[in-house]
């Protein structure tokens, strides 16, 4: 089992759990700029410093259900709370009091589920309980508090996450608990293509006791030409972008219940992905496919610490890297930097926020 670099407790109660968590993009590259928001069932908006220090804190009335941190300026946050959106200022930290706020016409108990922002921070997309995926023009929000927001398209159930393909222009992916994956063009506002994993070839199983391939996780790679979905059978998927839409590469049986949690290492040479399931497992995966190629010098290391990290294949050809046995179903897992080192971010149903190191320092060249 992978050591935590540190970890803190966020609090006692079933109003201080964590729903979602979000890096910093540490824009300027210091220390001193690296920050992590937590979103609260209690409404509670935390900012955290390396090591687990509190370093700020707003209330407000409504659970945070999602995050999203500006590409262009790192005091700029997004925030999903009820149904709505409001755009804080950490240099002047407020929910009562946000810079801009957009409310969303949702029914009942329905709330927004996942946020991303355009890389040029000009569009915000949304997806929420009723299935839809909604764009907001970040600018008219800006100008009017109040700015331009419309229906990109909807999932046959609730839609589970929605996030932008870096460097792939104006396109988005979405899933949902309607088993379904469907990319978008957010400028032509137009479903481009969409696949349905009950039916594709690693949605099929034979085992009465599986659950659906319900979509509960979505991660784009950096670059924007990988993504990848955590699905209620268990299993992660990998897909390619192609002239078409995409393609389905890769189809890993991860965990023993479902992935709840996928994560698309950034800056890496082949794709490595890692998973968290309903299991308390966390796993990292080579998803290169790419079987009995020596990488990189890296491999005479391996070969050293399989005492302590047992590489398995996957049927798929998809190589298990590395396990942690984290014992806590978990409720958000990022990467990112901290104090000039990239590591790995876990919230829990225990209340916990652990960091463990960076795919390089777990064992992966």
């Amino acid at each position: 089992m992978a050591k935590t670099l540190w970890y803190c407790a966020l609090g006692d109660g079933e109003d201080a759990m964590a729903n979602c968590i979000a890096m910093n993009p540490n824009l300027d590259f210091c220390c001193d700029n690296d920050l992590i928001a937590t979103g609260h069932v209690g409404g509670a908006l935390r900012l955290w410093a390396d090591g687990g220090v509190a370093a700020g804190q707003t209330e407000g009335r409504e659970p945070i259900t999602a995050l999203a941190w500006s590409h262009l300026h790192s005091h700029r946050l997004f925030v999903a709370h009820g149904s709505g959106v409001s755009e804080l200022d950490l240099r002047q930290l407020s929910l009562t009091s946000p810079v801009a706020h957009h409310s969303l016409q949702l029914s009942g108990d329905d709330e927004l589920n996942s946020l991303s922002l355009a890389p040029s921070d000009s569009l915000l997309l949304s997806a929420d309980d009723s299935g839809s995926v909604t764009s907001f023009d970040v600018n008219g929000v800006l100008q009017s508090h109040c700015g331009s927001s419309s229906i990109l398209g909807s999932h046959d159930n609730i839609a589970s996450c929605v996030s932008f393909l870096p460097n792939q222009c104006d396109m988005a992916v979405s899933c949902g608990l309607d088993m379904k994956v469907i990319l978008w063009n957010t400028r032509r506002r137009k479903r481009l293509w969409s696949v349905d994993l009950s039916g594709s070839k690693g949605g099929q199983s034979t085992d009465p006791c599986v659950n659906p391939p319900l979509c509960h996780a979505l991660s784009t790679s950096q670059h924007g030409s990988l993504f990848a979905v955590g699905a209620g059978d268990g299993t992660a998927r990998v897909f390619s972008m192609t002239q078409k839409g995409a393609k389905e590469n890769v189809t890993m049986r991860c965990h023993t219940s479902a992935t709840t949690q996928v994560c698309l290492c950034p800056k890496r040479i082949r794709p490595l992905l890692y998973t968290g399931g309903d299991d308390g497992q966390l796993h990292l995966w080579d998803v290169s496919g790419e079987e009995g190629k020596d990488h990189s010098r890296s491999s005479r290391r391996h070969r050293r610490q399989r005492k302590c990290h047992t590489v398995q294949k996957d049927n798929s050809g998809s190589r298990c890297l590395v396990s942690i046995d984290h014992g806590q179903k978990l409720n958000g897992l990022v990467t990112g930097m901290m104090a000039g080192q990239q590591v790995m971010l876990t919230i829990d149903c225990a209340n916990l926020m652990s960091a463990y190191p960076s795919a390089l320092r777990l064992g992966e060249g």
